[in-house]
C-alpha cells in the first residue's frame, strides 16, 4: 500500500497553484506511472474520494482494478434536502466565506469537526493533538482553495461509470447513514455500501475497517 500526501497537504510541497481535485487526480496519475504500477486499486478518504474520481475521469475507468471511497458524496453541494451533502448551501457558504479565511477560525472549525463528526466518543489529549497537528500542516489558504473546489465538484457520472465497470465499495459513517446510504444506493446501485464509525473510522476502528477492505480486495464485493 502506498499512502499519498497530495500537493499542498501534509508533508508535500505547498504549491501556489494546483490546489484542486482535477490537478490532484493528474498528480496521482503521474505518481502511479512513475512507480510503474499497473491497474491500482484506489482508496480515497473524504475529499480523497474526489481525487480518486478525478483520476478515473482522466485515466479512464479501465486503468484501475477497483475503487474504494470513504465517506464523501460525489456531489458535496446539493440544494435537494434528501441528498447526501456536506451541509446546506447556507452552511457551506459560511464556511467558505467566513470561516476558512483565517488560521484561528479555521482551527475552531477543525476542532468542532474533529469532536463531532470525525471521532466517536471521547478523544484523548494525545489523539486530539495529533489530528489537529496533522490538519495544521495544510495552510489555511490551501484549505480555502480545496474546500471551494470540493463543494463545487460533481463526480456523479464517473462514480456511476466506475460502479458499472470495476469493483467498487463505499464506506459511510454512522452519523449520516440514514441519508447517505439510500442516496448512494440509488445513485450507484452496483456499489456495495458499508456503514461504520465516524469519519475517521479507519483509524478509530482499524480491525473492522480492514476486515471489510480485505474482503473487498479478495472478492471484488
Amino acid at each position: 500500500m502506498i499512502l499519498v500526501d497530495p500537493r499542498g497537504q501534509g508533508l508535500s510541497t505547498k504549491c501556489p497553484m494546483g490546489n484542486d481535485y482535477q490537478t490532484h487526480g493528474a498528480d496521482l496519475i503521474k505518481l502511479v506511472e512513475g512507480l510503474g504500477i499497473e491497474k491500482p486499486t484506489l482508496i480515497g478518504w473524504s475529499c480523497g474520494n474526489l481525487e480518486a474520481w478525478s483520476y478515473l475521469e482522466q485515466a479512464g475507468v479501465d486503468a484501475v482494478a477497483g475503487v474504494v471511497t470513504i465517506d464523501m458524496s460525489p456531489l458535496p453541494h446539493n440544494e435537494d434536502p434528501t441528498a447526501w451533502t456536506e451541509g446546506s448551501p447556507e452552511e457551506l457558504s459560511e464556511v467558505m466565506t467566513k470561516v476558512l479565511i483565517h488560521p484561528d477560525s479555521s482551527r475552531a472549525f477543525w476542532d468542532e469537526y474533529l469532536r463531532e463528526v470525525m471521532w466517536q466518543g471521547d478523544i484523548t489529549p494525545d489523539q486530539y493533538d495529533y489530528f489537529m497537528d496533522m490538519g495544521a500542516r495544510t495552510p489555511t489558504w490551501v484549505c480555502h482553495e480545496l474546500f471551494g473546489d470540493a463543494i463545487l465538484s460533481d463526480y456523479r457520472a464517473i462514480a456511476q461509470e466506475a460502479a458499472k465497470k470495476v469493483p467498487t465499495l463505499m464506506y459511510i459513517a454512522e452519523h449520516w447513514a440514514g441519508i447517505a446510504e439510500p442516496y448512494y444506493n440509488k445513485l450507484c446501485p452496483e456499489t456495495p455500501t458499508y456503514v461504520m464509525g465516524g469519519h475517521l473510522m479507519a483509524i478509530q476502528y482499524p480491525e473492522r475497517f480492514n476486515a471489510r477492505l480485505e474482503e473487498f480486495l479478495a472478492t471484488g464485493k
